[in-house]
């Protein structure tokens, strides 16, 4: 049995454009939907981390989509802390020590 990682939003700049970083496992029917949503020059697809770089405009909509492809998503604010959103519940994920 394999286990995936949970999708994960977190922000990224791009030369200097603000937006978020999305990694999720990789699932065709959602590649598309990123593709078919977001023109070419507000999206770009990051080998080095795994993920989709999004401009800040498309962020909402597709933090939406993330949640309805795959239940659960780890959402990470500037400062690093991160919130689990699931089934429109935030779960704050606080360090132990």
């Amino acid at each position: 049995m394999t286990v995936s990682k949970p999708a994960k939003v977190s922000p990224m700049k791009l030369r200097g454009r603000a937006g978020i970083l999305v990694q999720t496992p990789y699932d065709e029917f959602f590649v598309g939907q990123i593709k078919a949503m977001v023109p070419r020059h507000e999206r770009w697809f990051n080998e080095h981390r795994k993920g989709w770089w999004i401009s800040a405009e498309w962020a909402p909509a597709i933090e939406h989509l993330v949640r309805e492809a795959f239940g659960a998503v780890v959402v990470a604010d500037q400062d690093g802390r991160e919130i689990t959103h699931e089934a429109g519940e935030k779960i704050e994920q606080v360090r132990l020590l």
